[in-house]
Order: structure tokens, then sequence, then C-alpha cells
């Protein structure tokens, strides 16, 4: 087995354990071993954080509130020999520019601007370093690497032949392609990708947005675009991750195979290109026996712990197409990838689609499953702290969290971390309509359930205690708020 694959798996088995006892399954599954345990529980982490929404109150307005990145260079504007024309593209690494050059020939090219954060003088000098096999490269499916230097700002960038064309997978099915046609479309690409491969050229993010058909000559002309690009912007992230909790990718996660996902470094070979080939095949395949949904939570939890949410959403929406076709509108699975793009939503700060899929995903729950089920909490719970967020006086907050709070308090208890946050969240929206009273018997009432039970964390304990010691210094109660702090600050339990 390797070494994702048995992350993977423990993570699927730990994150359905209860949450008191996924230390020692952890311990079991692991054999002791630290650093594989290290990474699953940064997963368990990370997906902590996605699918508890309340858990982080304050996500969303933190997110909003981060400085924008650098704007993009003005169209007109003239990098080296390049004239800029128009924006034909944005991703996760930078933005596309349809460009002229003006010497020493004249010709309309693809120049990609990489987003602020990169060395400048690292990633320029590793595409030099490749240049010279890229030149080696000459064969009609591939769209070569031309230049690459650095704009007046110090942003690097890179210039390509200009590929014109759809993404594959919408060129086949805009144009309803039977198998036989695909198939011959997809021939050409993984000669062109060989073809690489023979010259020492791995590509790293194969996806169907750098693989661009369009009609050449009465027939369909695959093209694939972007290579040595990765390979010269790898090397610095892979150094700049050593710092992060979780890798930084490089790549689509979609289409990573499982070496290339693997979240310790390392450099892979021609067959993480191959894998990538597979992925929108093996993903259609997955759809029509149902096998999507299984492999959500994983790549959810890497993208949210680095907020690339921009593309978990196209993620989730082919995934609910996919199981609406197979099951119909209303099922589990369905209403679990609802709450999901929900989420991502609400982190990009569309509200009101988010709402929307929240209701929708309520709804369906408590027609499969009636009110007293923890998946119709969560989802009560995630929508009113929606609401909550976008306008604290809706009085629509309160019986959606009271409603959650009775059916985990049912399932688990009051001292459950699950229970909790729905306290904490009940808590605030008590505080935001002035009802302070209530506001503190609940969090009593949660206290001494946390001081009772030994499987609690201390750090629920103290999280209690400090906000109770905030809300009585609200109050003018300056003698029960020092209480309160000076048991916030005890490690000893009660």
């Amino acid at each position: 087995m390797s070494d994702w694959t048995l992350v993977k798996s423990i993570f699927e088995q730990a994150v359905e354990a209860p949450p008191g006892q996924r230390s020692a399954l952890l311990e079991r599954l692991s054999d002791g071993d630290a650093a594989l345990r290290g990474r699953v529980e940064a997963l368990l982490a990370a997906h902590a954080d996605a699918g508890t929404f309340l858990e982080a109150p304050t996500l969303a307005s933190e997110l909003r509130d981060l400085p924008p990145a650098a704007a993009g260079e003005a169209l007109g504007a003239e990098i080296g020999p390049y004239r800029l024309v128009e924006i034909i593209g944005e991703g996760g690494f930078g933005t596309v520019y349809r460009a002229e050059q003006q010497e020493p020939v004249r010709r309309t090219v693809a120049l990609k601007v990489l987003k602020p954060g990169m060395d400048t003088r690292e990633v320029v000098r590793r595409f030099e370093a490749e240049r010279h096999a890229l030149a080696l490269m000459e064969h009609p499916n591939i769209a070569r690497a031309l230049d690459a230097g650095a704009t007046p700002a110090g942003r690097p960038y890179f210039v390509m032949e200009l590929a014109e064309g759809a993404p594959i997978t919408d060129y086949c099915d805009q144009r309803r392609l039977d198998l036989p046609a695909r198939l011959r479309l997809m021939i050409d690409v993984c000669h062109a990708v060989q073809h690489a491969h023979q010259k020492g050229i791995i590509h790293r993010d194969i996806k169907p947005s750098n693989v661009l058909v369009a009609g050449h000559d009465g027939r369909p002309a695959p093209k694939v675009i972007d290579f040595g690009i990765a390979k010269a912007i790898d090397q610095r992230l892979r150094q700049q991750t050593l710092m992060t909790a979780v890798a930084q990718l490089i790549g689509t996660p979609a289409y990573m195979s499982p070496e290339q996902a693997r979240l310790s470094g390392g450099d892979i070979d021609t067959r993480a290109d191959i894998y990538s080939l597979g992925v929108p095949q093996a993903l259609k395949r997955r759809a029509q026996v149902g096998e999507v949904g299984r492999h959500q939570r994983v790549l959810l939890a890497v993208l949210a712990s680095q907020q690339r949410f921009a593309e978990a959403e196209p993620l989730y929406r082919e995934a609910l197409e996919i199981n609406r076709a197979r099951f119909g509108p209303r099922n589990p699975a369905g209403a679990t990838t609802l709450d999901n793009l929900a989420f991502v939503l609400a982190q990009t700060d569309r509200v009101a689609d988010a709402e929307a899929l929240y209701r929708e995903a309520l709804e369906n729950r408590l027609a499969l499953f009636g009110q007293r089920h923890r998946d119709v909490a969560y989802t009560q719970h995630n929508l009113a702290h929606l609401l909550h967020y976008a306008n604290p006086a809706t009085e629509e907050t309160e019986p959606l969290l009271r409603a959650a709070l009775t059916t985990l308090r049912d399932l688990y208890g009051l001292a459950h971390n699950d229970t909790l946050t729905v306290v904490h969240s009940l808590a605030s929206v008590y505080g935001a309509h002035s009802k302070l009273d209530e506001a503190a018997a609940l969090m009593l009432e949660a206290y001494a359930a946390c001081a009772a039970s030994a499987e609690t964390p201390d750090a629920q304990r103290r999280r209690l205690a400090a906000r109770l010691a905030e809300l009585y210094q609200a109050v003018q109660k300056p003698e029960l708020s020092a209480e309160w702090q000076a048991k916030a600050a005890s490690t000893e339990h009660p």
C-alpha cells in the first residue's frame, strides 16, 4: 500500500469514529509511526475546519478582510517585446493574456503572469534550465514554451504558443462525441505526452483545461499547454511548504496521482502524468457506479486547508450533478454534497447562494431522516451561522440552533465537541440579541458538563470559562469575571 493510500485509509476510518475514540484508533492504525499519525491528524484538523463551519465564526469575515492580491497587468501594457491585448484565462498560479510579440518576429502568443509571492529569479532560473529540453519538443499536439522573464513589477512571466480551443472535456460534451471519437482525441494527447516524456519533460498538471481542442483541416486537434511551467514553479513552492502543516500542492488535486498529492516532498516521474491522463475517464466511470462521494472528504480537507475554494466548487457541482442523475434529487449523499458546496460558497461571501443550498440540504435531510439525526443538526447549525453572519438581528437563528442543540445533546450529551460547538454559537446569538442571562445559563450548564466528563478535552472547559469571564465583564460583574478568568487560566481539571 502506498503512503498516500495508507494515510487516506486511516483518515477515512478515523473521521467516522467518535472523537473520544480517535486517539486510541490512530495509535493502533499508525503502529507507532509518528510521521504517519501526524499526516492523518493534519487531515482530520482540516476536515474539522471544513465540516464544522460554525467552529470559526469569524472565518468568512477574516477571508473577506484579507488584503487583495496585487492588481493584474493593464491591458495595452508592454512587457519586454510583448503587448498585452486581452485576458484569456485565470488560474491558481496566475493570469493568462493574449499578447502581441513585436520583435524579433511579429506573432500572437499566450503570456502567463504569475501571482505575487514567488521568487522571480528562482522561477525564471528553473525555467531557463528547463528551456533546452523544452526546445527539443516539436510535436503538433504540444504548445511550445517560448520565453520567460520578469515584469517591471518583478513578477515572473512565461510566454507560450497561443493555443485556441475548448478544454477537451467541454469539446467532447458540446459536440456529443461518441466513444471512438473521444478515444481518437485521447490517443493524440497520449502521443504528445509520450513525446515529452521521451525528451525528459514531465508536465505535472495535466487536466482538461490544459488540453485544448480546436478544429484543424476539418478534424479536431488537441494541444497540450503549460509544459515546463509547473517544473519551474515547483521547487520554490516545495521549499516554502516546509513551514506549513499541510504541504502546498503543485497541480490540481482532482487530477493528481497519489504520489503527487502526498503531503511529503520528493520528486515524481512520468507515471504521474499517465495517472492524470486517465482521471477524467476514471471520474466518469466512478460516477456511473456511484463512488464519487467517498473521495470528497479527503479532497475538501486538502483544498480547505489551503483555502482553494474556487477549485473545490466545480468539483462539488459535478459531483452533485452526477449524484442527482443516478439517485434522484433527494438522497443522503446528495444532501451532503449540497452542504459542502454551500460551505465553499460561503467562504467566498456568496451568502445568498450558500443560503439557498443549505436550505435545500436541510429540507432533504429532514425528509430523509427526521429531526433527530446528526446530519440534520449539522445543517441547521451551518445555516444558522450563515444567517447570523449576514444579519445578526435575524430571529431565525435561535430556533435553528435550539433544535440542533436538542438533537446533538440527546445523541451525544452536552459535553461532546459537536454539541459544544452549537452551545458557543447559540450563546453568541443570545449575546447579539441582548439575552445575556440565557447565554450565561447555557454556558454554565455546558461548563458543568465538561467538568464532570473525563473525556472532554480540557481546552473546551477553559474556552467556556473564558467566554463566561467576557460575559460577566460585559455586564459589569468584575468579581465573577475575575473568578472565571482564573478558571480559564487553570490547567487543573475541576
